[in-house]
């Protein structure tokens, strides 16, 4: 699951005063085949860093729900005014009723990702692909529970601490998390400008950009895509047409979408007949365009003014 730092919500963007978290469920193969562990960790969106995580020879939602209550208690989120959000996959342990009532009581508030929406998870799965990519991963499998809580202990140390994250600056989770990263990259920018200054002829341009990154999002253009989405009127709307008008652009006629079904049980949107796109006599012809004009007859799909 991805889980927000305290820190000020606006939607899915979270600042320094609303941090959005996730929490997810990884495998790690085992020596024996067929057998896997389970790896559990909440991430920090605004800072990167791994607050939580366990390990299990199991995937259960009890462990789920064991792993966001230890977390929120070591975060402090029941201090906290504004509490945070927590993200996560479709997994049946992570939309369990038994985590959604550990959610409930601690009062933070549940999110998932959409229906076969593949980059929701982009930050988990960059985070995995680091995991898995690592010179130390046990690539041949691992021996039993105990080896791979190690490893995971091990790799999380290293991530927080030691990793100097690309998404974040070059500053490593733990930094950022503690809100240390501003003077750490404005001392960069200060080396950076006197290194300059020394040696012009060795910069063609500008120094790197070490501004603190300040807003994280999760889908940034999802509002924007809902907007553009919902501008034309939808179908029962009042004081419009009453299916949705798409323009082709200038000097183009519009045309209409209609959904209709066919003798076949065929579902799927048309456009009209006479239409550019609409191509073949022999698809005028169907049943489909057959219907079509039958709803535009009854003036279900009206022409636009």
């Amino acid at each position: 699951m991805v889980w927000p730092n305290p820190i000020s919500r606006t939607d899915s963007c979270y600042e320094t005063t609303c941090r959005f978290r996730q929490q997810y469920l990884t495998f790690l193969r085992a020596r024996v085949q067929g057998r896997w562990f389970y790896l559990y960790l909440i991430l920090d969106l605004f800072s990167r860093k791994i607050v939580g995580f366990e390990v299990h020879e199991t995937d259960q939602a009890e462990h789920a729900a064991h792993l966001v209550r230890r977390t929120a208690l070591a975060e402090g989120i029941h201090a906290r005014a504004l509490r945070p959000v927590l993200h996560g996959d479709n997994g049946p342990s992570v939309k369990a009723t038994t985590i959604t009532a550990m959610l409930h009581w601690l009062g933070i508030a549940p999110s998932h990702s959409r229906p076969r929406v593949s980059d929701d998870n982009a930050y988990a799965e960059a985070l995995f692909r680091t995991a898995k990519y690592r010179p130390d991963f046990p690539a041949a499998g691992i021996a039993d529970l105990a080896e791979a809580r190690q490893w995971a202990a091990a790799f999380v140390h290293w991530y927080n601490h030691e990793h100097r994250h690309s998404g974040i600056r070059y500053v490593t989770p733990a930094q950022r998390h503690a809100g240390g990263d501003s003077p750490i990259l404005a001392a960069r920018h200060v080396l950076y400008q006197q290194a300059r200054e020394a040696n012009p002829r060795r910069w063609s341009g500008r120094t790197r950009n070490w501004t603190p990154i300040g807003a994280v999002t999760l889908n940034p253009e999802r509002d924007s895509v809902v907007i553009s989405v919902m501008q034309p009127m939808l179908s029962g709307s009042t004081d419009g047409p009453a299916l949705p008008f798409f323009n082709r652009g200038p000097g183009r006629k519009p045309f209409c979408l209609l959904w209709p079904v066919s003798r076949f049980g065929r579902k799927g949107p048309f456009l009209r007949p006479g239409h550019p796109l609409q191509a073949g006599r022999a698809q005028r012809r169907s049943g489909l365009a057959a219907g079509h004009r039958r709803r535009r007859r009854a003036g279900r799909c009206p022409e636009r003014p």
